[in-house]
């Protein structure tokens, strides 16, 4: 059995600063190493401009533009293109209620696409009239694009291997496409109100 040594109490605050100072270092090299990783990795963000629009491309891989307050999943280059263009008047966007009838969940994303960036505060899910008997549309309610007091807008999201598009209908603005073309026809729609084509 070892027998401990007898410290004085001068040495016993010598060490006691030397191991607070040693820790104190070691924190402040850590502060500083994990400052400058954290800045080195910002300068690594992707980064496209468009029409003098800086878009950054976040870690879900969307595209944010601060300047317009949007974030896409393409850039407005990857969905010019696009069939379809519905011209857009304040008086459009400037409705008492927003509707949107998407049945799948690839429909799904793409109606959260455009509901997000149009900063809606208040939507629900319907179905539109001439669709009441497809599956999904049971417990929903039915609306009409022919509705004559024009305070509803109803954005419609179909899947179609066929075709890609997006053409307005009264008070329904119809996005068709597969699943990835039918979010780069909500995307251009975004764009579109934001006059970036």
């Amino acid at each position: 059995m070892q027998i401990k040594k007898i410290e004085s109490k001068g040495e016993k605050e010598r060490k006691q600063k030397r191991n607070q100072l040693t820790i104190g270092l070691i924190l402040i090299f850590v502060m500083i190493l994990s400052t400058a990783g954290y800045a080195f990795d910002s300068g690594k963000q992707e980064k496209k401009i468009y029409q003098g629009i800086t878009f950054i491309k976040g870690e879900d891989g969307s595209w944010a533009s601060q300047k317009l307050s949007i974030s896409t999943k393409f850039l407005p280059y990857e969905v010019k293109e696009t069939n379809g263009s519905v011209l857009i008047s304040s008086q459009m966007i400037d409705r008492e209620k927003f509707y949107f009838s998407a049945l799948s969940s690839d429909e799904l994303v793409a109606a959260n696409e455009v509901v997000k960036n149009l900063f809606i505060q208040k939507t629900q899910q319907v179905c539109v009239d001439n669709e009441e008997n497809k599956p999904g549309c049971e417990n929903l309610p039915i609306k009409s694009c022919y509705d004559q007091n024009f305070t509803s807008l109803i954005f419609v999201f179909r899947l179609n291997d066929t075709s890609i598009n997006m053409e307005k209908k009264e008070n329904c603005i119809f996005f068709n496409g597969n699943n990835e073309n039918l979010i780069k026809a909500a995307d251009k729609f975004i764009f579109n109100i934001n006059n970036i084509f």
